[in-house]
């Protein structure tokens, strides 16, 4: 299994904001940047360097996503590696106004296709593949959202559960 790149300030000082400058991706891999979205890092980036097309792809999508969703990415108290129901998935939880939002990080090195992660359901919640751009329908049981995805080896995954009020 592929080790995730955990930035434990964002999840200790919430309140603080670190801005990353992921120069390093032109000499390695932009691998490793998968994890700023998964963090909720900001990053700060204009692209200067000749990142590769999907490196752009990737800066692009998980930057929309972060501006969509801001009231989760910088709320006080998100939360770090919550349980999920697939070794080898993990996730992180980030609270915001009437919604919450999950990002998944498949470490295996083989695709899943199968319930990966379960959340306390929540009457008149609906349920969003962000990363997919598809709304989903989860396995309602004992109280619980069991949310099935497919994420592809070493990839991310983003859901949302939204509240109407």
């Amino acid at each position: 299994m592929s080790d995730p790149y955990l930035q434990l300030y964002k999840f200790v000082f919430s309140g603080l904001v670190q801005l990353l400058l992921p120069n390093d991706a032109m000499y390695y891999s932009w691998n490793r940047l998968k994890f700023t979205f998964f963090n909720g890092q900001q990053v700060y980036t204009s692209i200067w360097f000749d990142y590769e097309t999907r490196a752009e792809e990737f800066f692009i999508k998980a930057n929309d996503i972060k501006k969509k969703y801001a009231d989760c990415f910088t709320f006080d108290s998100p939360e770090m590696l919550v349980p999920t129901e697939m070794d080898g998935i993990i996730a992180n939880r980030f609270p915001g106004k009437n919604r919450a939002l999950w990002t998944l990080y498949n470490k295996r090195l083989t695709t899943v296709r199968d319930e990966v992660i379960s959340i306390p359901h929540i009457q008149g919640a609906r349920y969003f593949d962000v990363w997919n751009d598809r709304e989903l329908t989860p396995r309602i049981a004992d109280g619980n959202a069991y949310i099935s995805l497919e994420l592809h080896p070493q990839s991310i995954g983003c859901i949302i559960q939204s509240i109407n009020q």
